[in-house]
C-alpha cells in the first residue's frame, strides 16, 4: 500500500504575505515559484489573490518609470567609470613614456650611465605591464571591453506596457501579433 504524503500547512504572517503579493504584482514570478520559495500551496496563494483582487504584473506599469530612471543612472555611472579608467590608462602611459624618453636622453648625454639606465628601463617596463594589468582588471570588473563603452552606443532597454488584447494574442499564439511584436523589439539582423 502506497502511503500518501500528508499535506503540510504553512501559516504566514502578514509581512510575508505582502512580500508574496508584491512579487506577484511585479510580474516576474509564477505561483509555483512563490509556493516553492515561501511555503503555502499554489491553491492557497490563488485563493488569497482572488479574495484580494491581486493580478500578476499589475504593478509593473507603475514601476516602469523607476526602472527606466535607475537603468539610465546605472548606464551614466558605468560610462563615467569607463571614462575614468580610460583617462587613468592614458595618464599612466603618458607618464611612463616621458620617463622612458628622459632615460634615453640621459643615456645619450652620458654613455657611462648605460648600466643605470638599463635598470631604470627594466623598472619602467615592469611598471607599464602592471599598469596594463590593473587597467584590464578594472575593465573586467566594470564588464566592459576596450571598445564597448566608447566605440558604439550602449544598448537601450525599452519597457512598454502592452494591452490585455496583445497579451491574449501572444498567449493564443496568433502568428501576426507575435511577428509584429518581435519586429518592433528585435533588431533586423535578429529577425
Amino acid at each position: 500500500m502506497i502511503e500518501e504524503e500528508k499535506r503540510k500547512y504553512v501559516k504566514l504572517d502578514e509581512q510575508r504575505w505582502l512580500q508574496i503579493e508584491t512579487e506577484y504584482q511585479i510580474g516576474d514570478t509564477t505561483l509555483e515559484d512563490l509556493s516553492a520559495r515561501h511555503g503555502p500551496s499554489v491553491r492557497a496563494i490563488q485563493m488569497r489573490f482572488r479574495e484580494r483582487g491581486i493580478e500578476r504584473g499589475a504593478a509593473a506599469p507603475a514601476l516602469a518609470p523607476a526602472v527606466q530612471r535607475r537603468s539610465r543612472a546605472d548606464t551614466d555611472d558605468l560610462m563615467a567609470k569607463a571614462k575614468e579608467v580610460r583617462q587613468q590608462q592614458y595618464d599612466g602611459a603618458d607618464l611612463i613614456e616621458r620617463l622612458v624618453l628622459g632615460q634615453l636622453e640621459a643615456a645619450q648625454a652620458d654613455p657611462s650611465s648605460a648600466a643605470k639606465t638599463a635598470g631604470v628601463m627594466k623598472a619602467l617596463s615592469l611598471a607599464a605591464a602592471a599598469l596594463e594589468r590593473t587597467s584590464t582588471l578594472k575593465r573586467q570588473a566594470l564588464g566592459i571591453d576596450s571598445d564597448s563603452a566608447f566605440g558604439r552606443e550602449l544598448p537601450v532597454l525599452t519597457i512598454d506596457d502592452i494591452t490585455q488584447e496583445e497579451i491574449n494574442a501572444i498567449q493564443r499564439g496568433d502568428e501576426d501579433s507575435n511577428d509584429e511584436i518581435v519586429d518592433e523589439y528585435l533588431p533586423a539582423e535578429c529577425v
